[in-house]
């Protein structure tokens, strides 16, 4: 399960899939839509998973044929993150520290 909704910064909605567990295919996911989720911790599961998304960003054909024209966003948002240093953040902190 996961949850769809938006947050706004300075006037700009954000649409945001929010997920415990990395997904690789989320709805809006080549037209901004950012995905948040955790569970991975900093480990290599999480690195791979970062990769898989790298890798399918770098492909045109993938982001042509989900009819998008952006990359796909895929923040990991455990605590134990650098930008998150086990506390609770805005999506404004952590897209300012990723500098997203």
């Amino acid at each position: 399960d996961y949850k769809e909704l938006t947050d706004n910064i300075g006037g700009t909605a954000y649409k945001l899939c929010l997920s415990h567990y990395p997904i690789m295919m989320w709805h809006g996911q080549h037209s901004g839509t950012i995905h948040l989720y955790g569970h991975t911790h900093t480990s290599n599961e999480d690195a791979f998973y970062q990769d898989c998304l790298r890798r399918m960003n770098e492909n045109d054909e993938i982001i042509q044929l989900s009819r998008g024209e952006k990359k796909a966003v895929a923040i990991n948002v455990g605590c134990m993150m650098p930008y998150m240093n086990y506390e609770p953040r805005s999506l404004k902190e952590i897209l300012a520290a990723l500098e997203l």
